[in-house]
């Protein structure tokens, strides 16, 4: 695993790509991560994959949220309360 030093983009793979897919810096500019580093960044794509999915459900959840409130809007109006 390499990281561009320059944006920090992180490459998968045994050598540096020739230019930053995120920056278009050079392979000179980036640098191997020990281990330790490589682990942290493992773990945080999985912990980040989550919250992005959290992310869209609560997101789903506010359109919810919305179509219930117009929902009960109307049976307040029609007298189907109570």
């Amino acid at each position: 695993m390499w990281r561009c030093s320059v944006c920090g983009y992180v490459w998968d793979g045994e050598e540096p790509p020739e230019d930053c897919p995120k920056c278009e810096a050079t392979t000179a500019r980036f640098a191997a991560l020990d281990d330790k580093a490589a682990d942290i960044v493992d773990r945080s794509r999985f912990t980040n994959h989550l919250l992005i999915q959290l992310f869209a459900v609560l997101e789903q959840a506010e359109v919810l949220q919305q179509s219930i409130k117009a929902e009960l809007q109307g049976h307040v109006a029609k007298g189907k309360w109570g």
